[in-house]
């Protein structure tokens, strides 16, 4: 399966000074609202960027994905767009500490230069303010909870620069493990027959998920950069599932009893590699390549056993499902901007995308057994 898309955009704007807006982390202009974020959350528990974000007025969270004014919103890093989902995204800014951030421009409508449609969210990271000595910087965090088993989460961060060389690794490990259980049973009685029904299950998961980036930047001169971008994420995740019913009845002078026990287990993978490179010129040219590969991994499987104490046939039933994929991206993009006079400045760009893979294949096996009869597939 092949997709292509191509796009251009063109925009004239007018430059206009910023006005400092009555509080003292935000400043507005014509289209978008610029926050000091690290100062606009500092009296707030939060610790990375994706937390900050969501203290932003008008950003909200709706179905696991952020929203502004009610609408759907793009998330951009350093200005630039990424073929990163959204999910993916905000992965990444979970693991993106705070500090790191130099400020996030929010746009209710974006200007056509960035190639997005609707509303816009950038993240601008902090690129080091001393250009002549070489500065490096780390963070490590960690957070551990416990309730019936323990969960972690883990981040470590470490930034470089020097005169023209910068280079920014985050790492980020999630850990966590749930539990749950459900139990009750009942009974009713008459003269005649009387029933008594227990139910119990109980369910686990499991997940475990790494995020690495990677962004390295080399000025070549003022406004004149290379930059090169990676970020790798992996997600396991697993779900058991397992359910027991019981039955038992005693009509008159004879005693029943029915048992059920279901199994449900479930496996999800999925790997993510994304790498980017971007050249800036003096002249306002900008032009990039990007390329993108996924590949999922399923596997669930569910059995179903029926018996009685009463000599009657045992029912059983099993059904197994497993399947993988894989999609590939490739993005190029080119951007022109032209400072006019007055202040006014003209911005145009296209980017072509050609997206390759294959659908998940699925391997479905079925064995059922009814008293003495078998049938598989």
């Amino acid at each position: 399966m092949k997709r292509i898309l191509f796009l251009c955009a063109a925009c004239l704007t007018v430059a206009t000074s910023l006005a400092q807006d009555e509080h003292a982390y935000t400043q507005v202009d014509e289209y978008k609202t610029v926050y000091d974020l690290p100062n606009y959350v500092k009296n707030l528990p939060v610790d990375n960027a994706y937390e900050a974000l969501k203290e932003l007025p008008g950003v909200t969270m709706n179905n696991g994905r952020l929203t502004l004014g009610g609408e759907s919103v793009t998330l951009m890093l350093n200005g630039e767009v990424s073929a990163l989902s959204s999910r993916e995204m905000l992965a990444v800014l979970a693991n993106t500490p705070v500090e790191r951030v130099a400020n996030a421009e929010v746009m209710y409508n974006a200007s056509a230069r960035y190639l997005v449609h609707g509303a816009l969210i950038n993240i601008n990271l902090k690129r080091g303010e001393d250009d002549t000595k070489p500065n490096l910087q780390g963070e490590l965090y960690a957070k551990y909870s416990q309730q019936h088993y323990a969960s972690t989460n883990e981040r470590g961060n470490l930034f470089y620069r020097n005169k023209k060389f910068s280079a920014d690794l985050l790492y980020g490990y999630a850990y966590q493990r749930g539990f749950d259980r459900m139990s009750y049973q009942y009974a009713w009685t008459n003269p005649y027959e009387s029933h008594h029904y227990t139910f119990y299950s109980a369910d686990h998961q499991r997940t475990n998920q790494h995020n690495i980036r990677l962004g390295m930047d080399y000025d070549i001169a003022k406004n004149h950069r290379l930059s090169l971008t990676y970020t790798a994420q992996s997600d396991n995740n697993h779900y058991d599932y397992q359910a027991n019913k019981e039955l038992r009845s005693a009509i008159q002078d004879e005693a029943y009893t029915f048992i059920d026990t279901n199994h449900n287990s479930f496996r999800y993978a999925n790997w993510l590699h994304d790498a980017r490179l971007d050249y800036q010129t003096p002249f306002g040219l900008k032009a990039g390549i990007e390329f993108r590969f996924v590949h999922p991994d399923v596997y669930q499987s569910m059995t179903t056993l029926t018996s009685t104490m009463q000599g009657e046939p045992t029912g059983s039933s099993s059904y197994t499902l497993y399947g993988n994929g894989y999609g590939r991206l490739w993005k190029f993009h080119v951007e022109q901007e032209h400072l006019l006079p007055r202040g006014w400045r003209l911005n145009y760009g296209a980017y072509y995308m050609l997206n390759s893979g294959a659908d998940a294949d699925m391997w479905l096996t079925f064995d059922e057994k009814i008293g003495g009869m078998e049938f598989s597939t």
